[in-house]
């Protein structure tokens, strides 16, 4: 049964990416909640501007393969962090879109003139709150940085796109460490935003 179910699921994809365009470019905005939604997110700040920041995304689509970048600023924008991911993307329904990416999260720090990278670790006494260490390249991101998971469902409107994106690291999983043990989604520190992306093609 469950290998029917697999090869189901896996022609539906490949049917849905063929008869898409081959190739998608689009960026935008992103706004991203401050809070875990762990519990859900307080209705006090669902619609409150401040509780929410601000920043941009871009994706590349190649049939069902999608990679993403995104980043959203601090109060003062001398802070931006985000996560790159590479994972699989399918239409639904001719006007949804539903992706599905692994990835590391990342840093930048802009002051002086300078812009410092860093990368997202783990801290073995507050599991749950975020760290950030700075590195000498933006490469070692990929290696050292703690991985997560992100998934998007969007509405295509012409050349606009508008959806929600739920974001979680990983319990520690690295490339460096290469411990699967890590894996595990972290819910307790999972975020959710909202995106508004423009299509070039």
């Amino acid at each position: 049964m469950k290998k029917t179910v697999c090869i189901i699921l896996f022609l539906s994809i490949l049917v849905t990416s063929v008869s898409s365009d081959p190739i998608s470019l689009g960026f935008g905005n992103l706004l991203r909640h401050r809070e875990s939604i762990y519990d859900g997110i307080p209705e006090d700040t669902l619609f409150d501007p401040p509780s929410y920041r601000f920043g941009a995304e871009a994706r590349f689509q190649l049939f069902f393969v999608e990679t993403t970048m995104n980043g959203v600023f601090g109060d003062n924008n001398h802070w931006l962090d985000g996560m790159i991911t590479l994972g699989i993307r399918t239409p639904f329904l001719g006007i949804f879109d539903i992706g599905l990416g692994f990835g590391p999260y990342y840093g930048m720090s802009f002051t002086d003139g300078e812009a410092l990278t860093l990368i997202h670790f783990i801290h073995d006494e507050y599991p749950e709150s975020w760290y950030y260490r700075v590195v000498d390249t933006f490469g070692e991101v990929f290696t050292d940085s703690v991985m997560g998971y992100r998934l998007h469902v969007d509405a295509h409107l012409g050349k606009i796109s508008v959806g929600v994106a739920v974001d979680a690291p990983t319990v520690g999983y690295t490339f460096a460490n290469n411990d699967s043990e890590l894996l595990g989604p972290n819910m307790e520190k999972a975020r959710a935003g909202v995106t508004a992306l423009f299509w070039l093609f």
